[in-house]
């Protein structure tokens, strides 16, 4: 639950720190996939906890398998077709409508993709992904893109906020007491051991990429726990999960080290690294 990374901490850093363009689109990247299948397998794993089986590989990977790419097709169709009917220059009949239909579009892939037993989360991303690069597909929304931006960071502020609220409402300090150092150490385990030996096993062997030793540094420091870790956390609290209250202390300190140390040392680490660059060449 804590692995997955948030994408939505990490993007405001971005906008404030100028950062290669190459490193900062992997780690972009690298966070919404990362939230999309760090949800997936939570609930794989909770599948079998919640129902008393075993857990079996063949099992696991059937489901992690339908549940991904079912919401990834979910995703696709939804956003594809608003898309369409939103930016084509012809057929845009919800142009008018364009911020509107975001929102829909947002909440239809999620909705359908868990009705159907997918993964609304992964539904969701490709659906950003898609209207996000709507003009590959010679879609135009160029004439809102102000509105949307305004539309979709007051938006995106506002569910952070109810989140971040709803975790605190459920955290016990009592039991962060009691489970402080325990917790810590996991925390500190997934800062410092975990997360550089995931960059380097899959970064550094991609020789056609050839990153630098700053970069991976870079990559390797970079990685917040947020939104979908303490959506979550919620969730497994919500469904009465055994030692729920431990699991959100632990997600309550992972969230609060890596936003405090590493979110707010992005800046001054990039600096150090020599990754830091100029508006123009961050975002060309």
């Amino acid at each position: 639950m804590i692995a997955s990374t948030d994408p939505a901490s990490i993007i405001p850093v971005f906008r404030q720190v100028n950062i290669k363009q190459r490193v900062r689109e992997t780690v972009e990247s690298e966070s919404a996939f990362n939230d999309a299948t760090g949800s997936i397998l939570t609930f794989a794993f909770l599948a079998a906890v919640v129902g008393g089986g075993e857990l079996h590989l063949g099992t696991m990977g059937w489901d992690f398998v339908k549940t991904a790419f079912g919401g990834i097709a979910v995703g696709l169709v939804i956003s594809g077709c608003l898309s369409y009917f939103s930016g084509h220059v012809r057929r845009g009949i919800l142009r008018e409508y364009t911020t509107l239909v975001m929102i829909v579009c947002a909440l239809a892939s999620y909705l359908v993709a868990d009705l159907c037993g997918f993964s609304g989360f992964m539904a969701t991303f490709v659906a950003g992904v898609i209207w996000g690069n709507a003009d590959i597909f010679n879609l135009n929304m160029e004439e809102k893109h102000s509105e949307i931006s305004i539309v979709s960071d007051n938006i995106t502020l506002m569910m952070r906020m109810l989140i971040f609220v709803l975790l605190g409402s459920q955290v016990n300090f009592t039991t962060l007491g009691h489970y402080f150092w325990q917790s810590l150490a996991a925390v500190l385990i997934l800062m410092f051991v975990a997360r550089p030996l995931t960059v380097l096993i899959c970064a550094w062997p991609d020789r056609k990429a050839k990153w630098t030793w700053q970069e991976l540094l870079f990559m390797c420091w970079v990685r917040e726990t947020g939104v979908i870790p303490a959506a979550l956390s919620g969730m497994i609290v919500g469904m009465g999960v055994a030692n729920a209250q431990i699991i959100s202390a632990i997600a309550f300190m992972a969230i609060m080290l890596t936003i405090i140390v590493q979110a707010s040392t992005t800046g001054w680490v990039a600096r150090k690294l020599g990754l830091e660059v100029s508006k123009e060449a961050a975002r060309p």
